[in-house]
């Protein structure tokens, strides 16, 4: 230990004897180690970071699958309620199984009526994760059996101080939710806010004050209705895949029992995750992505510093062969240098983590404004950490070890007797060279990678989304609370709200809809094709859909291309209204069931209703979930006239308006403020900025990626430099030798820039070779652009050349500034 202690002030006495070179080194260091550590916190964040429950490993998560699933949510889907019951009763493997579905609610008692996100869920929820209150209690079992009989709710700690300061004596205090007026009965400990990603749960309720505080149809008792979450805890010695196969014998058996409602579904078991598997499948990949990139990053700086001390080791050589014709052993002089280079790794990533904090602060302020509280734990916690030393201890033995090596072998005899050795040209295959061709061919596959991303992030933009987006404003809301349970009072207000804006000067027109576009969500309906239903073998189909008012496709330019739209449609009077049933479909529906026909004025049915449907029109396709979306999903429109009920939870007013939509959102906030007062609203906001909102995060991706790929070309210009500039001073003799014999200053400088040439065409070659084989993981992420896209590899080349030609200029024309007969005389 002494022994280390020792090398450690021997390195640092060495670097600060050259401080150009330990600030230039630190800082390489640091961005290299930054944006990689940047990167894994993010990763760490989302993947990585336990939920804060006890003995998470056991909890596992049941997801329905369903091979008939058209909508938006595709792959994995929730578990009805009666299926959850049965697989909590019959199961052999749990030690008990919970269920929870978020839901948006309405919040009154407050200083202010505000919307929050929260939960519906089963008394055992809590003990089912282990969480425990940090004031007053949990649900307890009877209030799990009755519906309607015990109106209490639990806050997380996030909604006990937004909503209450914070207040001790919370605990018996009444909360309006929905309308129904509930008793504060507990706060959960702070950290725990659902299991859902980046998304802060305010509260919870219990699952038997379902129809109280979410009035909608009755889904709990719907064996089709997907609506909850299921999370169970394992027993003792049982593994994933046993209990999964348990749970797929009892849904076998369900099907056979029910087989209407479970046709065509199973089930599969996955750990706990705070994302579905589906998509955690897809940004994993993302992650990795930008992780690989800042990876490249880190290795090109290490290159960097590498090539840097080796330079710096031309300067040391009579240093190291005095001490060992002293008697100093090769391995004792390889440890000392390892140590200078670990002492430089560790003062850049203390740097780095410097610049992670400024750049995960950065990343967030480029987030768009969201309606709920984000949830997501970006901290340095001891995982990030021990990341940050395990690069920085790798990068300091990568860039440390060959020039360490290769100064412990001096010539003796040269150095002792001239003080320096006389290189005369600089070989080929050096190890300088060699990492400047592993720095160019690093930084071409993250220049290529940018490359493609960032013409696949333009071409998303220039998807048209298939409806208006200027002048459009958006003001999001919900009516599921009792006020507005009764149909009659709902339509009224919705009346008078589009009556009252349609008035509003500067307003082309207005209506509603149930879902935001560009946005997954809204429910999804099973379908049965009229003549083709169930009882004849064929199965229904799950079909995404939105409930919207008459004047919703034309206020949105959304066009109907046969058929009608819905002006005209008679209101229903209640919601067990029988009369005649309309809807929409669009382009993709109506080829889907009835390819080669014409769907207007077929018929179907939607899971649950007896009153069969008809098609009155054919809309144009337009994007649902995302600009790139593909396939197209089967979609339909149905009337609000006769759908209340499915669009009470979530409503977005739409606004077309004749200027800029900023200079209405006044005026339409005062117009629900005076129909009533008491409704929260979740966000006023122009079109523009909701299609801006559904890019965040393609956006956040292309420009890291292209900033990793601008770094890797800065740092392989300095590489190239540096090497250039320190063969130009070996060679000093050399080029004052040719300029004495008649060469001219513009042959010296060919000959430096072709030095530099040499060396980038080399790494461009090898470059493009590992390109070709990398890219193809990006096919999964581009849009509109082959991976091997010709144009972004022959462009990538052609700039990678161009930067490293500039950073061989400068050495060069300092080459034509020698003056020969110095040259000559110094040697």
């Amino acid at each position: 230990m002494e022994s280390l202690l020792r090398d450690i002030r021997y390195g640092l006495r060495t670097l600060t004897k050259s401080p150009g070179f330990t600030v230039v080194a630190t800082i390489i260091l640091a961005l290299g180690v930054g944006a990689t550590t940047a990167m894994f916190t993010m990763v760490n964040g989302i993947f990585l970071k336990p939920i804060p429950v006890p003995d998470g490993g056991s909890l596992v998560s049941i997801y329905t699958t369903d091979s008939k699933n058209s909508g938006f949510n595709s792959g994995f889907l929730s578990v009805s309620g009666p299926n959850y019951e049965d697989f909590r009763d019959e199961n052999e493997v749990f030690t008990d199984l919970a269920a929870y579905s978020q839901l948006i609610f309405n919040v009154g008692n407050v200083a202010e009526p505000v919307q929050v996100l929260g939960e519906i869920v089963t008394g055992n929820y809590f003990d089912v994760l282990g969480v425990k209150p940090q004031l007053g209690r949990f649900f307890l079992p009877e209030e799990d059996r009755t519906p309607g009989t015990h109106p209490v709710v639990v806050l997380s700690d996030a909604g006990w101080r937004n909503s209450f300061g914070g207040d001790p004596g919370i605990i018996g205090s009444e909360l309006s939710v929905n309308g129904a007026v509930l008793t504060v009965i507990g706060v959960a400990e702070e950290g725990f806010e659902g299991l859902g990603l980046g998304i802060s749960q305010q509260l919870w309720v219990p699952k038997q004050m379902y129809q109280q505080v979410h009035p909608t149809p009755d889904f709990l008792d719907d064996r089709r209705a997907v609506v909850f979450n299921v999370v169970g805890r394992l027993k003792d010695g049982v593994t994933i895949a046993q209990a999964e196969s348990n749970i797929q014998a009892i849904a076998t058996a369900l099907e056979e029992q029910y087989p209407e409602p479970n046709a065509g579904r199973n089930v599969i078991l996955d750990p706990l995750s705070r994302l579905g598997p589906g998509f955690r499948q897809t940004l994993m990949l993302a992650s990795a992505l930008l992780v690989a990139l800042a990876g490249l990053v880190l290795l090109i700086a290490s290159a960097n510093i590498a090539n840097l001390l080796l330079v710096r080791a031309s300067t040391r050589k009579r240093e190291i062969a005095v001490r060992i014709s002293l008697g100093a052993g090769r391995t004792r002089l390889i440890r000392q240098l390892l140590t200078e280079s670990f002492v430089l790794s560790a003062m850049g990533g203390a740097l780095g983590l410097v610049l992670t904090l400024w750049l995960r602060d950065l990343l967030w302020s480029f987030a768009p404004p969201l309606p709920f509280q984000i949830g997501l734990d970006m901290s340095l916690d001891a995982r990030v950490l021990g990341f940050t030393a395990l690069i920085s201890v790798a990068g300091g033995l990568f860039f440390g070890l060959v020039p360490a090596i290769q100064s412990s072998r001096p010539d003796l005899s040269s150095e002792l007797k001239s003080g320096h050795q006389r290189e005369g040209s600089i070989r080929k295959f050096s190890a300088r060279n060699i990492l400047v061709i592993a720095q160019v061919s690093l930084s071409l596959v993250a220049l290529v990678s940018a490359g493609l991303l960032m013409r696949s992030f333009q071409n998303t933009l220039n998807i048209p989304p298939g409806f208006r987006t200027e002048n459009i404003l958006t003001v999001s809301f919900s009516l599921i609370d009792n006020r507005y349970l009764n149909e009659t009072t709902g339509q009224s207000f919705l009346n008078r709200l589009q009556e009252e804006v349609q008035a509003l000067p500067g307003v082309n027109s207005a209506d509603v809809g149930s879902n935001m576009p560009l946005f997954f969500g809204g429910i999804s309906r099973t379908v049965y094709i009229e003549g083709r239903d169930a009882d004849e073998g064929e199965d229904g189909v799950l079909v995404a859909t939105s409930t919207v008012g008459p004047d919703y496709l034309r206020t949105m330019d959304i066009p109907v291309l046969r058929g009608r739209d819905f002006r005209g449609v008679e209101p229903q009077e209640s919601s067990i209204d029988v009369g005649p049933q309309y809807s929409i479909i669009n382009e993709t529906m109506a080829e889907r069931f009835w390819p080669g026909e014409d769907a207007l004025g077929r018929r179907y049915k939607l899971y649950g209703d007896v009153t069969s449907v008809e098609v009155i029109g054919i809309a144009k396709d337009v994007k649902y979930g995302s600009l790139a979306e593909t396939p197209t999903p089967a979609f339909m429109y149905l009337p609000l006239q006769q759908s209340y009920r499915d669009a009470r939870a979530t409503i977005n007013l739409f606004v077309h308006t004749a200027g800029p939509p900023a200079s209405l959102g006044g005026p339409v906030q005062e117009i629900f403020r005076r129909l009533d007062p008491n409704l929260p609203l979740t966000g006023v906001r122009p079109m523009t900025a909701i299609l801006d909102q559904s890019m965040w995060l393609p956006s956040m991706g292309a420009w890291l990626v292209a900033a990793f790929g601008a770094l890797a070309l800065l740092l392989a210009a300095i590489g190239v430099y540096g090497v250039i500039s320190f063969s130009v001073s070996q060679r000093t003799h050399e080029i004052g030798l040719r300029m004495a014999l008649g060469a001219k200053p513009s042959d010296a400088m060919a000959l430096v820039v072709r030095q530099g040439l040499i060396l980038t065409m080399i790494g461009v070659v090898v470059g493009i070779v590992l390109s070709l084989a990398v890219t193809r993981v990006l096919a999964t992420f581009l849009v509109g652009i082959e991976a091997l896209d010709p144009t972004v590899f022959g462009v990538v080349a052609i700039v990678l050349t161009i930067v490293a030609g500039l950073a061989s200029y400068l050495p060069a024309l300092r080459a034509t500034k020698i003056d020969p007969v110095s040259a000559l005389r110094t040697e």
